[in-house]
């Protein structure tokens, strides 16, 4: 019995997405710094990675797209070439095309990224990275993208739950997280209410107990030092349910930064 892809597919595809996003950023802090050593190094393993994980699941064209981004990079790591804008355009415009790919082939038909096409931007970036593409003037250069409706049918990158500093070094580096549904996240926030809900019927309930015993005394010798027992538990309860409730909404908030980590790439478009 061969090995069952589909059940991973959905997790692939999402931590592609946040390997699209950190390639995103990561070369925009490169191109303002093309020499800085551990950028480079980070940006081919984010490559790497993408590269590794499509093939192991069967997306052959993004697997080699990824491989001569890597390729590269690589070259620009080991000195045989200083990456220029012309570069930099060629990198952007193979994250733009890996996205569309990562959905159905007739996304791919719609968008026009189906197999000639990447074949072909596989060929572009060999021919910008060996030198074989004219140099484009410097004023006049022209950013060619994918089709307009491929740029338009990205989804955002899934977002993060902790939050991302601001130093280049510290944010390209994968944090300590766990990758929870948010179906799952819901049920939880879901048993949270539902857990506050009985804690205030246990409230209810000890309160009319300790009106009882003020009241009658006949029971107050016989109950009396239960209640007070109840009483704790309620208390000890209701921290608990409180600081449960909390934490649980904490999971479920995300980062603005996901919405906003998008402008750089689109303001530097713009600017092209």
């Amino acid at each position: 019995m061969g090995f069952d892809k589909t059940k991973f597919i959905a997790q692939y595809k999402a931590e592609t997405q946040e390997h699209i996003q950190k390639l995103n950023q990561g070369l925009l802090r490169l191109e303002k710094n093309p020499q800085e050593k551990e950028l480079l190094e980070t940006m081919m393993r984010e490559a790497h990675t993408i590269k590794g994980s499509s093939t192991m699941m069967g997306y052959k064209r993004i697997a080699d797209i990824a491989h001569q981004m890597e390729s590269g990079l690589q070259k620009a790591l080991e000195g045989k070439l200083k990456l220029e804008k012309m570069h930099f355009d060629m990198l952007f415009k193979s994250l733009d095309a890996i996205a569309p790919l990562l959905e159905d082939k007739v996304t791919w038909e719609d968008t026009g990224v189906a197999h000639p096409f990447a074949d072909d931007l596989c060929n572009q970036i060999q021919d910008v990275f060996s030198g074989k593409a004219a140099k484009p003037a410097a004023s006049h250069a022209k950013i060619k993208h994918p089709a307009t409706s491929a740029r338009k049918k990205e989804p955002l990158p899934a977002p993060a739950i902790v939050n991302q500093p601001a130093a280049v070094k510290q944010s390209l580096i994968p944090e300590d997280t766990l990758r929870v549904d948010i179906d799952k996240l819901d049920k939880l926030v879901n048993f949270s209410g539902e857990l506050l809900i009985a804690k205030i019927r246990l409230d209810e309930l000890s309160k009319n107990l300790s009106h009882k015993i003020e009241t009658q005394p006949e029971i107050r010798d016989a109950c009396g030092a239960l209640v007070k027992e109840l009483n704790k538990v309620d208390n000890n309860i209701d921290f608990i349910t409180k600081g449960l409730g909390d934490e649980v909404l904490r999971l479920r908030m995300v980062s603005v930064g996901s919405l906003f980590n998008t402008f750089p790439r689109a303001m530097r478009d713009l600017a092209n």
